[in-house]
């Protein structure tokens, strides 16, 4: 249970980087027609953030709180993976879809 805690808080730690760069990277114009020190110029790509946090922190409390035994501990930590990873991206896409983006 203890490797499966460690492998989640990694999973937290390089998606949360991730995410957190490649959000403020998009949003300052990397793929906007404006040069990249204007600031921010697409700040659609914020939404990214609060995307992965949700999920982040709910899939700690499924993780941390609810797992009993090992097998439901590594279903929960597949799902933080599938959460954390995908999640922002599908924020992102419900913007799009509403038109608010």
């Amino acid at each position: 249970m203890q490797g499966i805690k460690i492998v989640y808080w990694a999973n937290i730690v390089i998606s949360g980087l991730c995410i957190g760069y490649m959000s403020t990277w998009f949003a300052a114009g990397f793929i906007a027609e404006y040069p990249e020190g204007s600031g921010i110029v697409a700040p659609e790509y914020l939404v990214c953030i609060p995307g992965w946090l949700i999920p982040a922190v709910l899939s700690g409390y499924l993780l941390l709180k609810k797992a009993e035994d090992r097998k439901e501990a590594l279903q929960y930590l597949y799902l933080s993976f599938f959460m954390t990873w995908l999640f922002p991206y599908f924020s992102l896409l419900f913007l799009h879809i509403i038109g608010l983006a």
